[in-house]
């Protein structure tokens, strides 16, 4: 009996009156899910974890544009003189500089993982020392604007690659090394070799 093969889809009663059947090498209860529904279904719970990390890098992008908008128009220079002209004139009521600094403060909160919990004063101030604000150089915000837009960007991009992914294979087995791959310089198209009767051949342009 332990030599004894099985065939997908034989079905076998237990002891206790209960129905299995072989699927995959191994014995399930009749009528369950099958596995690649299961893996199908967990894959889309995932998905849809996912997505709500999507969704908020699409607002970061919206918020980045505004921000680096506003930037241009402020151009701080950073240093302890341009900052506290910028202090007096956000105490005065300017509506750019105000604006920047609620941005900066949403940058900084969006620095937090999600489902990690609440975090002190200390934690958010120090987040708000490493991204862009109304107190930081003009140079200093546009690098923090073009890295946030292309982790922003990238988490998009994963999100839409990994929903095509689960539609074409069923599952999201292998899909982070296809991601990887699809972000991969493409090599460009072999030389074509000279035909003795044509008389002429392609060249790469560099």
């Amino acid at each position: 009996m332990a030599d004894q093969v099985y065939r997908e889809g034989q079905k076998a009663r237990l002891k206790d009156g209960s129905v299995v059947e072989m699927r995959g090498g191994q014995w399930v209860p009749q009528g369950s899910a099958r596995p690649d529904a299961v893996m199908r279904r967990q894959a889309a719970q995932a998905l849809t974890k996912s997505r709500i990390q999507a969704d908020q890098a699409t607002r970061h992008l919206r918020d980045l544009d505004e921000f680096d908008r506003l930037n241009g128009k402020v151009r701080p220079t950073g240093g302890l003189i341009s900052n506290l002209s910028i202090g007096a004139r956000a105490l005065l009521g300017s509506g750019d500089i105000n604006r920047m600094a609620a941005l900066s403060n949403t940058f900084a909160l969006d620095e937090r993982r999600l489902g990690s919990g609440s975090q002190s004063d200390r934690d958010l101030a120090t987040q708000k020392s490493v991204v862009g604000g109304p107190y930081q150089a003009f140079d200093t915000n546009k690098r923090f604007v073009a890295s946030s837009r292309q982790t922003a960007r990238e988490t998009i991009e994963r999100q839409e690659f990994r929903e095509a992914f689960l539609e074409q294979h069923g599952s999201l087995n292998g899909v982070e090394a296809a991601f990887v791959r699809s972000r991969l310089p493409k090599a460009p198209p072999a030389a074509r070799r000279p035909s003795a009767s044509s008389g002429w051949t392609i060249t790469e342009v560099r």
